[in-house]
């Protein structure tokens, strides 16, 4: 019974060992249970450091002989495939296109095939380190199929790593390989593509030897797979220790300034200190208020509950009498939101300056940050407030159209000052994300396209109001269409020695910087607002000419693109017919598709129940 209950631990931690996870019976035993783990010059790795020299061997003994076979014959798509797209990956999607494409290229399945791969991918340069992650995906996921496109690759990491840490090694040749080892090494561990062993005895290792070279390749590995260690269920304990040892060394022992500094980064990489957040102190009650009502109760009034209270009714017109009931409700509450707002101090000297700012604040954001059918009753509101509080009124429609001036600065909804500083600090027409944030002062190319997507939401959110404040009759059709030409017409002014007749002052075809040639961002801007109000103006007999006059300018505008996606294309023509619906349905014509024999038909129907009425 007792052996039975001993081996049933081993037994559970067999597959762990096998995968690398947990140390072997031998390494534990060796050590001395001191540690948790070996060197990485044990003897249970079955792999001699001192005999190899590394990645440079590797490829001299096996490169050589498949050079001649690779210029022509069958294998020569596949080494154009390993030449050339191996080092143009830069997202997952082609990482993931790659290994499609090995694996039902020519002889992909041979040993042959996969032994040139191992060496390509070893044979990279050792500047590119932004492959290395993506190296480390593909090889993840061949692995799954192929057992011996990873383990040479691990071994020649390992003996690289074990060659420039040596005594005498420091030159920059080999601190670049000593990066290359350690960066690939660690992406593989992170990737699941190698055993976490591999990158923790080398750590282990470094700090034995505790010599600048070691320690550098300690930080890298600390650097790539260091987090996911430690949060690994079976390797936290072993990581957890050595970190923790790693910084008792470095108090105790000297080490240079560099060195040092490497190791404090490597360490605060995978354990970043806590940072307190500073919180905003809470908003006064009454502006707390203001938001509730704005913001809160006019999204979710005639929501769930008006559906839960209503009683339900078979056939079509069910759902057409809860969506009534539910429009009824929400105008009651706006009602009731507007009689609340009606008795706040507006008149009060202390008060009111601050609570008609906020309250134009929150109309605002009701643009964005409220939901989108919620938004004609904040403007409800509002216009119901504009007979008591006009300042209000005048602060949202001033604030929106000069936010809407200044989103048409913007490149892509990213500022142009960005687009110039970068030109200017590299010297070049084009500019990467890295320089857009290093211009704008955000951090990362992910707060870029953060700030980007922020700018398209509540330029679209804007455009909407703004349909919204002509519904409510706040903004006249002259506004509404002075803005829509000018979205249009920014950026694309004919100079005066250039224009064929004095009154053509522009054309789409002119070069913008805040309208590029694929730029679809003003059309989005204007579909939006024409869609909430262009039926009301296809309505008014009055402004149908003006109307067909922008319409067919929109057009010139979308054709003067190099690039329209589709579905910019069907947008747009989806938004002529609703307007020529709207405007037929205005002055009384019929549409296109009832013709005499269609209308006949309609009128024969109804006059046959007439009579059946009349029998009856």
């Amino acid at each position: 019974g007792g052996a039975r209950r001993d081996r049933t631990p081993r037994g559970k931690e067999e597959p762990l060992r096998q995968q690398g996870f947990l140390e072997s019976a031998e390494g534990e035993e060796g050590d001395g249970g001191g540690d948790g783990g070996g060197d990485a010059m044990d003897v249970e790795d079955n792999l001699n450091l001192e005999d190899g020299g590394g990645i440079d061997e590797l490829l001299k003994n096996e490169g050589e002989s498949d050079a001649e076979d690779a210029k022509s014959g069958p294998f020569a798509a596949l080494m154009r495939l390993l030449t050339v797209d191996l080092l143009a990956l830069q997202s997952a999607d082609d990482c993931d296109g790659f290994v499609m494409s090995f694996c039902v290229a020519n002889s992909a399945g041979s040993k042959g095939a996969r032994k040139r791969l191992v060496l390509e991918v070893l044979r990279c340069p050792k500047e590119r380190l932004e492959l290395l992650p993506f190296f480390a995906r593909v090889l993840a996921t061949l692995a799954q199929c192929f057992d011996d496109v990873v383990p040479p690759i691990v071994a020649a990491l390992r003996k690289e790593a074990y060659r420039c840490t040596r005594k005498g090694k420091d030159g920059d040749r080999f601190a670049l390989y000593r990066h290359f080892a350690g960066a690939f090494l660690g992406e593989l561990v992170k990737a699941n593509a190698a055993p976490p062993n591999a990158a923790l005895r080398n750590i282990k290792a470094g700090l034995r030897e505790f010599s600048p070279a070691s320690l550098q390749l300690v930080a890298i590995l600390w650097e790539r797979c260091g987090r996911f260690l430690v949060r690994c269920r079976h390797t936290f304990p072993t990581a957890a220790a050595l970190l923790e040892q790693m910084m008792k060394l470095l108090k105790s022992k000297f080490v240079d300034q560099a060195t040092g500094t490497l190791l404090e980064n490597a360490y605060y990489s995978v354990r970043p200190p806590k940072v307190r957040r500073e919180t905003k102190p809470p908003p006064p009650p009454l502006h707390a208020f203001v938001r509730h009502l704005l913001l809160t109760r006019l999204s979710t009034a005639g929501g769930a509950e008006t559906e839960v209270k209503a009683a339900p009714q078979k056939g079509r017109r069910g759902g057409k009498g809860r969506d009534r009931r539910a429009e009824d409700a929400r105008a009651d509450e706006a009602r009731t939101v507007l009689k609340l707002l009606r008795k706040l101090p507006w008149s009060d000297a202390r008060e009111g300056p601050g609570l008609v700012r906020y309250t134009a604040k929150c109309v605002r954001k009701s643009a964005t940050a409220a939901r989108a059918d919620s938004l004609r009753f904040v403007v409800e509101v509002l216009a119901g407030l504009r007979r008591y509080q006009p300042e209000v009124t005048v602060r949202v429609v001033d604030r929106v159209f000069e936010d809407i001036y200044q989103f048409l600065e913007l490149r892509g909804a990213i500022p142009l000052v960005a687009y110039a500083r970068r030109a200017q600090i590299a010297g070049a027409r084009t500019s990467t994300l890295a320089g857009v944030a290093e211009a704008i002062g955000v951090r990362g190319e992910e707060s870029v396209l953060l700030l980007a997507r922020r700018n398209v939401q509540q330029r679209v959110g804007y455009m909407r109001l703004v349909a919204e404040l002509f519904g409510a009759q706040i903004v006249s059709a002259k506004h509404v269409f002075r803005l829509l030409h000018l979205v249009l017409a920014r950026g694309h002014e004919v100079p005066e020695g250039l224009r064929a007749a004095p009154h053509l002052n522009v054309d789409p075809r002119m070069p913008s910087l805040g309208d590029g040639p694929e730029d679809m961002s003003r059309i989005q801007m204007v579909v939006t607002l024409l869609e909430t109000c262009g039926p009301a103006l296809a309505a008014q007999a009055s402004q149908q000419k003006r109307l067909d006059r922008f319409l067919a300018y929109l057009q010139r505008y979308m054709l003067s693109k190099t690039l329209r996606p589709a579905h910019v294309e069907w947008t747009v023509m989806d938004l002529l017919d609703t307007l020529e619906v709207a405007g037929r349905a205005a002055t009384g014509a019929p549409d296109a598709g009832e013709d005499g024999k269609g209308g006949g038909k309609r009128r024969r129907g109804r006059n046959r129940k007439r009579q059946k009425g009349g029998k009856e």
